[in-house]
């Protein structure tokens, strides 16, 4: 097996173990809780912050542009000129989406799997308290609403 072949087996070997994984941790949002998202999440958000923070734009959304608009044109006209087989487009299709799963769930999808907000900050509310609280929001919203208008006029 080539090196290139190699490593994307690697690539995507390690996004299956992190599927298995994620899977593990849904049954245990303690661990989740307190080790990723109280630990090591903390430490990852800021070590991508403070890079893609210095923009005035979405990284990701010039990425996605920069994906769509310029690599897929380059990587479609090398299918029709038949420079590449369906096999290598395949473990290149899979091998990508493997790395978007592992940064996903690296950067950001392991907190799904946290204790719910409730239990975090010890309160529960019946239906009627959660109605209450969410008529209140509407209402002060609209009164927001109609102080910005009456100040912009």
């Amino acid at each position: 097996m080539k090196s290139h072949t190699k490593l994307r087996a690697g690539i995507i070997g390690i996004g299956l173990t992190f599927f298995i994984l994620l899977r593990l941790l849904s049954a245990y949002p303690d661990i989740v809780e307190t080790y990723y998202s109280n630990g090591i999440y903390p430490v990852l958000k800021a070590f991508v912050s403070f890079p893609t923070g210095q923009f005035q734009f979405s990284i990701s959304e010039f990425l996605i542009f920069f994906l769509v608009l310029i690599c897929a044109p380059l990587y479609i006209r090398r299918i029709f000129k038949k420079k590449i087989r369906l096999y290598r487009i395949l473990l290149n299709f899979t091998t990508f989406t493997a790395l978007i799963y592992i940064w996903f769930s690296l950067f950001w999808g392991i907190n799904y799997f946290r204790l719910p907000l409730e239990e975090i900050h010890f309160f529960s509310l019946d239906k009627d308290q959660q109605l209450d609280l969410i008529t209140n929001f509407v209402k002060t919203c609209h009164v927001e609403s109609e102080m910005m208008r009456t100040e912009i006029m």
